[in-house]
């Protein structure tokens, strides 16, 4: 998964955007009604999203709707959908499609910084009450269904046959907007931004990452079926030849999608400043250990646990790294996976059994317990180093 997303989601919008030279007015001021769309139309689309999410109802509606949306006006709803994400990070100012076609992601985050009071208490995902008790849960479950409905009009794209050639038309606008925006917003140095952007891009990376793992079983399949494909002529093997090349190239741009987003999200802010942010990545990571080890449960994700560990600040990002790795020992085939890392960390889990914490603490027993059970060398190792601490 080591690819870089490159121009591949790099819309012909975005492509420009990067080339255009600022116009005269160099003052994108907040203030101005060119630069901000205050019409009863945006308020509305604005309010619908952000209330669907609060109350947690219809999102299947308002995806639906939003998609049709798309399909006819493809630059209002993709302002929309943006317009959205910086709603739920408390902002309460408009962009504009001016804006999006003329300026940077990072521009665009950075003027709205110098007009946002970054009031650490006062944004939705960490605001109390009945009107946000359930935000976060409903964000995260909107960010899933949302994406997953993308990846399933992307992967049945308009076909063409013609000729006896097969081409594809597959729309990565969607995607590209949100995974640039998001990631613009979570290098911002406001807290609402960063918190807000950094929890919707996790869920995003785990909700391709469940899209993208069951797919990589298909691989030898698909190419299987191209091989056979070739030796025939007729409609109906050219176009399951279609699907299944639409199907390796979804697969690798959703790769391509993870790569990104892993890299420059979860790698940049994993050990931030903010404890809520750093446990949003430990707890996405220790959700991939488990249902994908096949894929993450090597020393390239590993060690993001096991630098953790050493988290002498805040107890609840130890505690998520223990019961994070508890599971992975319970079974013999993820754990001789381990072997390395366990070795490596030994020390640091035989301490964490002191740790201040209880609750930290008593997980940490239950930790070296199943270790103890699989590694006859290690409690040898872990005998001596309890005797040095």
């Amino acid at each position: 998964m080591d690819v870089s997303i490159g121009s591949a989601f790099q819309t012909s919008n975005e492509s420009s955007r990067r080339k255009k030279r600022r116009l005269a007015t160099d003052d994108y001021s907040f203030a101005t009604s060119e630069n901000f769309d205050t019409t009863d139309k945006m308020e509305e689309a604005r309010s619908n999203f952000f209330n669907m999410v609060k109350s947690g109802e219809n999102f299947d509606i308002a995806i639906d709707n939003w998609i049709k949306i798309y399909e006819n006006h493809p630059d209002n709803a993709l302002q929309q959908l943006q317009q959205f994400f910086i709603s739920c990070c408390g902002c309460e100012r408009m962009i504009s499609s001016f804006m999006l076609q003329t300026m940077r992601y990072d521009e665009i985050i950075l003027q709205m910084t110098e007009h946002f009071v970054d009031d650490a208490e006062n944004y939705p995902l960490v605001m109390v009450g009945p009107k946000f008790s359930d935000f976060k849960q409903n964000f995260a479950d909107f960010i899933t269904l949302f994406d997953i409905t993308c990846q399933i009009l992307t992967l049945f794209p308009k076909l063409f046959v013609n000729k006896g050639e097969a081409n594809y038309v597959s729309d990565w606008r969607i995607m590209d907007a949100v995974i640039k925006l998001l990631t613009a917003l979570s290098n911002s140095q406001v807290q609402a931004f960063r918190h807000t952007s950094t929890f919707a891009a996790m869920k995003l990376l785990s909700a391709l990452i469940d899209i993208a793992v069951p797919q990589e079983k298909n691989v030898m399949q698909i190419e299987t079926r191209k091989d056979e494909s070739k030796t025939k002529d007729t409609s109906n093997h050219l176009r399951s030849s279609i699907f299944n090349e639409c199907e390796l190239v979804e697969k690798s741009n959703i790769y391509k999608m993870v790569s990104y987003l892993f890299k420059n999200v979860f790698v940049r802010r994993y050990r931030d400043f903010l404890p809520e942010i750093r446990n949003i990545c430990i707890i996405e990571l220790g959700k991939w250990l488990k249902s994908y080890p096949e894929i993450f449960l090597i020393d390239s994700y590993l060690k993001y646990i096991g630098w953790l560990l050493h988290d002498k600040v805040v107890s609840k990002i130890r505690l998520s790294c223990v019961t994070s790795l508890l599971p992975l020992y319970d079974l013999p085939e993820m754990a001789k996976k381990l072997e390395f890392f366990t070795n490596k960390f030994q020390k640091r889990f035989v301490s964490l059994v002191m740790d201040k914490d209880y609750e930290v603490a008593t997980f940490a027993c239950k930790l070296l317990t199943g270790i103890c059970s699989l590694y006859y060398n290690i409690i040898i190792a872990l005998y001596y180093v309890i005797i040095l601490l």
